[in-house]
């Protein structure tokens, strides 16, 4: 199962009282998402890797 949702929005318009309590949120929300959803932003990574590398290293947009 992927999950739809992303971390910014798992966070959005949450208050947190210090940074420990941000990293807990996102530690947790990480730990919640499939292998499927981490192999799908590897390969995302492989193809913005190889659109920077045709393009000579220049910003690459999504």
């Amino acid at each position: 199962m992927i999950y739809n949702t992303t971390l910014k929005l798992h966070l959005g318009s949450k208050h947190f009282a210090n940074d420990d309590e941000v990293l807990a949120k996102a530690t947790h929300w990480l730990r919640r998402q499939d292998t499927a959803w981490y192999n799908s932003g590897i390969k995302k990574l492989l193809q913005r890797y190889q659109k920077c590398l045709d393009r000579n290293g220049d910003y690459v947009e999504k």
